[in-house]
């Protein structure tokens, strides 16, 4: 599982850092991470959008 974050709408933010979940079985949580570096001299505000891809294997 792995997070796509669109970051078009926050260009001066960059992305540095990413871990998807290798496997996550039915009716289980999970977690996966997507770091961002807020620029220098910045306002903390940006509009993100995030989209869950998964690969299905039986």
């Amino acid at each position: 599982v792995t997070v796509f974050v669109d970051a078009s709408e926050a260009e001066e933010f960059a992305q540095v850092a990413f871990k998807p979940l290798n496997s996550l079985p039915y009716d289980s949580p999970g977690q996966t991470f997507v770091a961002f570096e807020k620029p220098e001299g910045q306002p903390t505000v940006g509009k993100f959008s995030n989209m869950l891809k998964f690969i299905y294997r039986e």
